[in-house]
């Protein structure tokens, strides 16, 4: 248990480290295109998210929806929405993290794994973009972990219906 708790802080250590480095990277640089687009709909009415992402650019309508709420939440400016890339981008750590440690069986194959991810240039890219890059990886990373835990308990003859996963 004592170790457990101490990979624990060790990867909350590297995620507020890696939070303090992406403030101190931040870009100075406005909105290109893309990102134009997503801070426009973060602003518009259900409606209209609605018909961009099926009948005019078949968008994911997930990133749009969530920009929206946080928008209403944190407001609209480039900072804030670029803020929720940044937190979306540490899910994916965070999860890498919990992946690692589930597939190697130790804290420091996922601190490797997180740390291998967030030293990457596709990480900046994805934390910086107000686009749905981040959420995808995020969404990524969790559904490995929920994927590799249904595996390591039923995988191997287990019973599949268990009320903790709601099967």
């Amino acid at each position: 248990m004592r170790t457990f708790r101490q990979g624990q802080w060790v990867a909350i250590f590297l995620l507020l480290l890696v939070l303090a480095g992406l403030v101190w990277v931040w870009p100075d640089r406005s909105f290109w295109y893309d990102e134009t687009v997503n801070a426009y709909f973060a602003s518009r009415p259900w409606g209209e998210i609605w018909e961009w992402c099926t009948r005019i650019d078949n968008q994911a309508l997930l990133g749009f929806v969530l920009l929206k709420g946080w928008s209403g939440l944190v407001g609209d400016s480039e900072f804030a929405l670029r803020a929720f890339s940044v937190c979306c981008a540490l899910l994916a750590a965070a999860g890498l993290i919990a992946l690692g440690r589930r597939v190697g069986g130790r804290w420091s194959a996922g601190l490797l794994a997180g740390g291998a991810f967030v030293l990457s240039q596709s990480f900046l890219y994805a934390a910086f973009e107000a686009r749905p890059y981040a959420l995808a990886l995020a969404l990524f990373a969790w559904s490995n972990v929920f994927f590799w835990e249904l595996w390591e308990r039923y995988g191997l003859g287990g019973h599949p219906l268990d009320r903790r996963y709601g099967l």
